[in-house]
């Protein structure tokens, strides 16, 4: 997995972490990311790596992808994540909007083991 082609998407000041329960390595959207390209409102969660087989990897979800929604809900600070998965019922698929380029998806992703945090440094 090649982290340091995202490195400057990612938010300097706060840490990458796992979201297990999604199989995703995920990180804060970097201002100078934005900055860069004259964005001030992309908001979102960025996709550092997948878990090979897991069910985001499954669903199509890939490296550079931004995720701005979780069922619903605008998200764009990790906190805000998992906040979203704790509230989710374990049996239903969560939902996420997806941002990469120009284009945007919806995916409804099962939930696998529940761990949270695991920031990576």
């Amino acid at each position: 997995m090649e982290l340091d082609r995202y490195e400057e998407l990612v938010n300097e000041h706060h840490p990458a972490m796992w979201l297990t329960a999604l199989g995703l390595i995920v990180a804060e959207v970097g201002n100078s990311y934005l900055a860069k390209r004259g964005v001030s409102q992309l908001r979102g969660i960025v996709v550092l790596g997948t878990r090979t087989g897991g069910t985001a990897d499954l669903a199509g979800v890939t490296a550079g992808d931004i995720i701005c929604e979780v069922d619903g809900t605008p998200v764009a600070a990790l906190p805000e994540v998992e906040q979203r998965l704790q509230l989710h019922p374990p049996a239903l698929p969560i939902r996420l909007l997806i941002r990469n380029g120009d284009y945007w998806r919806f995916l409804a992703i099962p939930l696998g083991e529940r761990q949270y945090g695991g920031c990576l440094q």
